[in-house]
């Protein structure tokens, strides 16, 4: 009878382990999907709709606007983009070859001081999200995916700002060492 209790009491605790652990487990799950769940766009409960924020563009320093100046493609893309960040849609309406005529000149028309594969890359992911937010805007422009992409191309266009400018940094360095 003794040597029966020990197996039956070793299965209980290991019972009893593995039920605490799948409970403390369920917990962590929960509070990490609670997280999650903050994070994301409130959706209005009528029509699926998602609530829009005017996205900030950024702005232009000093350093490069001497650079882009005559660079009438950038200028165009910068209107673009505050457009689409102010949610004026009028450039999506349009038919797709304004969006083709522009990245085409944006890259055949760049500058040579900031013509590098860092730049020409940051335009081509510009390009894929303005077509993609042009796709996603005939579905429908009041989407979680719609905001998530127009989010994206902001922030794409940031990075392009923020790459000319690491350029134009560089080749000053490589000037002044030369010197």
């Amino acid at each position: 009878v003794g040597e029966n209790k020990k197996p039956m009491s070793f299965k209980f605790f290991a019972y009893s382990c593995f039920s605490l652990l799948l409970l403390v487990g369920s917990l962590a799950c929960k509070e990490i999907t609670a997280k999650q769940k903050s994070n994301l766009p409130v959706l209005l409960p009528d029509n699926g709709a998602v609530e829009t924020t005017m996205i900030k563009v950024p702005e232009i320093n000093k350093n490069i606007q001497s650079t882009i100046s005559n660079w009438n493609e950038f200028k165009e893309l910068f209107d673009l983009i505050t457009n689409i960040s102010q949610e004026n849609y009028q450039t999506l309406e349009s038919s797709k070859e304004v969006l083709t005529d522009l990245f085409s000149a944006l890259i055949t028309k760049i500058p040579e001081p900031i013509n590098s594969r860092s730049v020409i890359a940051r335009i081509k992911v510009i390009q894929t999200l303005a077509y993609k937010l042009k796709a996603q805007y005939v579905v429908n422009n009041k989407s979680v995916k719609f905001e998530k992409t127009r989010t994206e191309l902001v922030n794409s266009f940031s990075n392009m700002i923020f790459q000319i400018t690491k350029t134009l940094e560089k080749n000053s360095q490589l000037i002044s060492k030369t010197e």
